[in-house]
């Protein structure tokens, strides 16, 4: 694992294996031979791979904290 590091904070970069590194993109059949584990966490568009990391616990309680505010401004204090 590579470490960059930012003004605030060191931020982990994982390097892509090699499998990643496809110069004309990865193919349906390509996509299919792989685990679905890898499928799990991968989106091909026009042969490119996008990663998406999933969301940090940060982030999270963020997002509920603006939730449960926009909620109780809008006046939706039940489930629907």
């Amino acid at each position: 694992m590579v470490r960059l590091t930012a003004w605030w904070r060191e931020v982990p970069v994982t390097a892509l294996p090699d499998w990643m590194d496809l110069p004309d993109g990865l193919s349906a059949a390509e996509y299919e031979a792989l685990p679905e584990e890898t499928c799990r966490r991968i989106e091909v568009v026009d042969g490119a791979i996008i990663v998406s990391a999933g969301p940090r616990r940060l982030h999270q309680d963020i997002a509920r904290r603006l939730a449960n505010a926009l909620e109780t401004a809008c006046g939706l204090t039940t489930l629907i």
